[in-house]
């Protein structure tokens, strides 16, 4: 199984002209489930990116599932693309402002799987009161009703160490640190916003139980476009992993 998480930016910072080096990053890399945060509602951002490429792989095409945030009016949400069939969707509100988590279960070779995907605040920046809650609150989620195969995506706004992290490591490994012995240098930002952000590691690719052997992982949407130097896919870095299902 190939995984991808990725924060899209909504449309912000040239949207039109990184739509089309998104779809062909996740065209290159085939993924079989696709994590999306900051997808914006008003253009159907999840649903451009799931046609264009079901049009460039009609034989395996993607489904979708869009969690909306709670904030009234709804702007922003998280989507989640499966080339797996989805027998269930949920969602919960996270506690403190307006943020979801969105889980799907599938069927891969026979074994339920749970694909979950979520993205916490990024306020306050230099403490953990909100994004810990809502770590929590993910995670109790996940762990304490199903114990299926798991694997948990998104940008958590919290670098690795933090209570926040600390407290998914309880549960979950991460994919990016499994393989490299640490997670990578920076996932946000990218040249893309020409703004004073410190360097950081924020998003991730969790999983849990026994039957997932992570085989590969890797940061992608890391190169600018061979044009221009500072149009990137998004302002952050996505995450790659392989994993294999094992008895």
């Amino acid at each position: 199984m190939k995984i991808i998480t990725l924060n899209l930016r909504f449309t912000a910072d040239r949207w039109q002209e990184r739509f089309p080096m998104i779809v062909d990053l996740l065209h290159d890399e085939q993924p079989d489930f696709v994590g999306l945060q900051e997808v914006a509602l008003k253009i159907q951002q999840a649903h451009l990116i799931q046609g264009a490429l079901n049009y460039l792989n009609p034989s395996t095409p993607y489904k979708l599932r869009v969690a909306d945030d709670t904030f009234e009016p709804a702007i922003l949400a998280n989507a989640i693309l499966s080339r797996y069939p989805i027998t269930e969707h949920e969602r919960i509100c996270l506690p403190v402002n307006f943020r979801v988590a969105q889980r799907i279960t599938v069927e891969v070779h026979g074994m339920p799987v749970t694909i979950a995907n979520t993205h916490l605040h990024h306020k306050p920046y230099r403490d953990e009161t909100i994004r810990l809650p809502q770590m929590q609150a993910v995670v109790d989620w996940l762990v304490h009703t199903s114990d299926h195969p798991t694997i948990l995506v998104g940008d958590f706004n919290a670098r690795p160490e933090t209570e926040t992290v600390a407290y998914a490591r309880q549960y979950f490994q991460s994919a990016f640190a499994s393989i490299h012995g640490l997670e990578p240098e920076k996932t946000f930002p990218t040249p893309l916003i020409n703004k004073d952000y410190k360097p950081r590691a924020i998003d991730y690719i969790f999983y849990r139980n026994r039957h997932l052997q992570v085989n590969h992982a890797k940061l992608v949407g890391n190169q600018p476009h061979p044009l221009d130097t500072s149009l990137y896919p998004s302002d952050h870095f996505g995450i790659y992993a392989e994993f294999d299902l094992v008895p």
